[in-house]
This record gives structure tokens, sequence and C-alpha cells, in this order.
């Protein structure tokens, strides 16, 4: 079920027109308002995760790149015994990727990519965050616009948070769950499925600083629930905009 998810989620992005664009205007924290919808469902944060990527101009050789990914493992604080760092060189491509955990745990993936194609280079950073557990996604944020910043490069955010609660979730408290959840995060049901035991709703929040547009439709606001019958757990995911894992 969690591959048959996966490849349709994936076919839906893959064939539809996708414009990442930001809303001005007031923003809810999207730290404050995820975790307080975890909360209100009784769910425990098992583990949060931000990815960031964006394009920057410079054309970088990879003795360049490799220096730019140690700048930025420094400026996150990552510890240097817990790095590796690995790199590709082809015709058309050049990357660095660089692997670690920060001072407080959080493991840490920066990934650059400079693709050559029809004769011009497509230059892309890309910074991911996992931690077991929650942690403060707004100053994180800010971290990470500063960074990005620091090299002309605007930042696209991708958030998400996984939770569970004990036992399976009846077809009616799941419905409830989600009902509240988009109430709490300001957000109007778009689309969705609930097969077997396994729901996802895409949502569009006006409150909510990002978005996507898929077809004629702005989603940013991804909710989903599944149950895991070995582990007897109801496992919950909440994303801005998209939940990017397998569930």
């Amino acid at each position: 079920m969690r591959k048959i998810i996966s490849i349709l989620f994936i076919s839906l992005l893959l064939s539809l027109t996708i414009k990442w664009d930001c809303i001005q205007g007031k923003s809810l924290s999207v730290n404050q308002t995820i975790v307080s919808a975890f909360k209100s469902n009784d769910s425990n944060i098992i583990s949060s995760n931000i990815n960031v990527w964006g394009e920057f101009e410079a054309n970088y050789g990879l003795t360049e790149m490799e220096n730019m990914a140690n700048n930025i493992a420094e400026f996150l604080s990552m510890d240097n015994h817990s790095m590796k760092i690995s790199k590709n060189y082809s015709d058309s491509l050049r990357q660095v990727m660089l692997r670690g955990q920060d001072n407080d745990g959080r493991i840490i993936t920066i990934k650059l990519d400079s693709l050559l194609e029809d004769g011009k280079h497509e230059n892309y950073m890309m910074v991911d965050v996992f931690y077991d557990g929650e942690f403060n996604l707004d100053s994180i944020n800010s971290k990470f616009e500063q960074l990005y910043l620091e090299y002309n490069c605007k930042p696209h955010f991708n958030t998400c948070v996984t939770g569970a609660l004990d036992g399976k979730v009846s077809d009616e408290n799941s419905l409830k769950i989600e009902q509240s959840t988009l109430k709490i995060l300001g957000a109007k049901f778009v689309e969705g499925i609930r097969d077997r035991g396994v729901v996802s709703v895409c949502a569009y929040s006006p409150l909510i600083n990002k978005d996507i547009k898929v077809g004629k439709n702005l989603i940013n606001v991804n909710f989903a629930m599944r149950y895991n019958d070995q582990e007897d757990k109801t496992y919950m995911w909440i994303a801005t905009p998209l939940i990017t894992t397998e569930y």
C-alpha cells in the first residue's frame, strides 16, 4: 500500500504543472500550527523534517562546490567528526553531497547539483534536516533564509512532521481528526482519498505562507493517516505543502 500511495503521488506530480509561490500578507507559524494540531489529537510527535531547495547562479567547479558544502555545514554548526562527503562528476553533472549531524543531533544532508543542459548550467542547492522528535521549525526556517540569501538563492521550503497514536483509529475518529487538523491550520479540503485504512488529504490554507499550484488548485497542506498493525499504532503526517516520504 505504501508503494501504491507513493507511485500515485509521484504520478500526480509528474503529470501536472506545479508552481511554487509565496503568499504575501499574514502567515501562521509553521511550528505552532503543526505542533498544536498534533497536541489537539493527543498524538506523540515522532520526527520532524524540513527540506529547502533553491537555484543559484554561480557556476562552480567540483572543488568550489565542495568548499561551498563545507561552508554551509559550518554555518549550520555541523559536527566535523560526523560528516561524510561524496562527489560525482560527468559531462552533464557535477554533484557534491555532504551528510552528518549538527550539535543537537539533527541529521543534515547538503546536496549541490550543477546540471548541464543545452550548453547551460543549472545549479541547485538542497538542505534536508531530520530529527527524531520535535524541534523548533521556525528558528531553523529563519536560519535557512539567512543561508540562502547569502548565495542569492530563493529558498523553497517543505516541512513534514510525523506523529503516532496508540492503537487503531476508527474511520469515524480519523475523519474527526482530519477535520480538526484542517480547522487548526485554517485549511479548506481540496481533494483526498480513503482506502483500506489509509487517509490522504490535500488542502489549502490562506494563512500559511507557501503553496503549490496543482492544475487549477492551490495546495499547501497535506494530511495523512495509516494504521500499522505490526506496531498497533496509527501514524499521522502533517506537511506543508506536501508529504514527500512514503506512507
